[in-house]
């Protein structure tokens, strides 16, 4: 069994000036990974085929969610049911974990799409 620091593997990502995604693990029934977005991450507007909780690890992470805006902040934490309308921005810096169910696939919308 092999620990993972989701704090490190953050870091990780931010030393390379990486922007995206780290996936740390991938189990019959759930995926978790480690994200790192700077400014030049484009937001899209999207929905899951299955549950997603989202942990901010570090700095601010703006959500929209089914129509309403609100922040996380470092510690905080929200669970997505599939089908919803979301879309993650974050601001420099910022980190989060991602745990969702797998199978897990996205269905991403063209901006100007309204959230129903």
């Amino acid at each position: 069994m092999q620990k993972i620091n989701l704090f490190e593997e953050a870091k990780k990502l931010k030393k390379t000036d990486a922007t995206g995604t780290t996936n740390l693990l991938t189990a019959d029934q759930f995926s978790i990974e480690v994200r790192v977005h700077q400014p030049k991450h484009k937001p899209r507007l999207h929905t899951c085929s299955q549950d997603e909780f989202i942990y901010a690890l570090e700095g601010v992470v703006d959500m929209l969610v089914d129509g309403q805006e609100f922040l996380l902040n470092e510690g905080e934490s929200v669970l997505i049911p599939a089908g919803v309308r979301h879309k993650t921005m974050t601001r420099e810096g910022s980190s989060w974990m991602l745990v969702s169910k797998e199978p897990h696939e996205h269905k991403n919308f063209e901006r100007g799409d309204p959230i129903e």
